[in-house]
């Protein structure tokens, strides 16, 4: 048989194969995920308690009894419990093992069957399996990670003076907690432009699109302008890094032709009806 793509809570184990025919001897393999936790949208958090089952398949033609199953974090036994029974060709879910989550990033699980060997197995390659899950920090951490000029008139690589464009950011929420009510300021050549207050910045690298209050009228702009977005400048919430918090992009704002007439005369000065004459038009 064949397990794929199982997902749960958002998180997709790997995907198992087993023999499609077993010979008279059993073999079994594990298959993990983790459950009952208090995360936000399926995900991890530190310092919350999670527990983590494992789904134990045996893929043999007789019954497995007294089957053992070991959790380890990151290469450590953190539990262990007895399976009584897995039925040929079925399978048989652990109960839940709570562990704490005490540490921040990419971390592993993993679920061993029988390593005494006292199963007798045609296939013990598959008696273990891993799964990496990310752990989110139980803070705040938010970074610019784009700052634009649109105008939807215009060409995206295009700016010009004398027009009327919206100043937009993008900001990231790495952090594990949702930052509430946080400002964020644009700049333009270092100059304060505008600042908006976002009520909601969700975490677990939740981006968010941000415009600025105001328009910006570029008639009295040309050349190179620094256009800057800043969050939570003023360090009203307290964060594990601040580095990522401004964002600066370069717009290059181009001066629109601005021709006029200066003459215009004709090649006879008193035509008469049905002549052709010559228009000349002086421009600069």
């Amino acid at each position: 048989m064949t397990v794929t793509d199982y997902t749960y809570n958002g998180i997709e184990n790997n995907t198992l194969e087993v023999l499609s025919s077993a010979p008279a001897e059993d073999y079994i393999d594990p298959y993990l995920y983790w459950s009952w936790h208090l995360s936000y949208n399926g995900t991890l958090r530190v310092n919350e308690t999670i527990g983590v089952r494992a789904d134990v398949q045996n893929g043999g033609t007789i019954a497995a009894e007294n089957v053992s199953v070991h959790f380890y974090y990151d290469g450590k036994l953190f539990n262990s419990t007895n399976i009584t029974s897995v039925a040929a060709g079925g399978s048989t879910w652990t109960g839940y093992m709570p562990f704490t989550l005490n540490e921040s990033g990419n971390h592993q699980f993993k679920a061993a069957i029988d390593i005494y060997g006292l199963l007798n197995e045609t296939n013990i390659d598959n008696n273990n399996l891993t799964n990496t899950w990310y752990i989110y920090d139980n803070d705040y951490d938010l970074a610019v990670t784009d700052v634009r000029v649109n105008n939807e008139n215009d060409d995206a690589a295009t700016k010009y003076t004398n027009r009327t464009y919206t100043l937009d950011a993008t900001i990231r929420n790495t952090g594990g907690l949702t930052a509430e009510n946080t400002t964020l300021y644009f700049y333009i050549d270092d100059v304060f432009f505008s600042n908006t207050t976002i009520s909601s910045l969700p975490g677990f690298d939740t981006d968010t699109h941000v415009q600025s209050s105001l328009d910006w009228d570029t008639l009295n702009y040309a050349g190179s302008v620094n256009i800057k977005a800043a969050i939570n400048p003023d360090d009203k919430i307290i964060e594990t890094d601040y580095s990522d918090n401004n964002r600066t992009e370069t717009y290059e704002i181009y001066n629109r032709s601005n021709l006029r007439v200066t003459s215009i005369s004709l090649s006879n000065t008193k035509p008469y009806i049905n002549e052709t004459v010559k228009v000349y038009v002086s421009v600069d």
